[in-house]
């Protein structure tokens, strides 16, 4: 599934779409090399900022998303 989201980030899309496509990747990927969920939450921050929404909104939403004892990870 990683592989799908990566090719279709790679199609001529727009800059928010290219993102999406990517954060969908990695966080597929994440179930394989836990060290794709960085990058799945960039790519999700980058897609709303190239939609013109708040990039830091969706950083508080995911913060707001991990469980406690995570926190002092990110």
């Amino acid at each position: 599934m990683a592989f799908a989201e990566h090719a279709a980030a790679r199609q001529p899309l727009s800059k928010a779409a290219v993102a999406a496509a990517r954060a969908a990747g990695h966080a597929a990927a994440t179930a394989h090399v836990a060290t794709h969920a960085p990058h799945a939450a960039n790519y999700a921050r980058k897609s709303r900022a190239a939609s013109g929404e708040d990039a830091d909104a969706e950083r508080a939403w995911q913060i707001d998303k991990l469980p406690d004892d995570l926190r002092h990870l990110v």
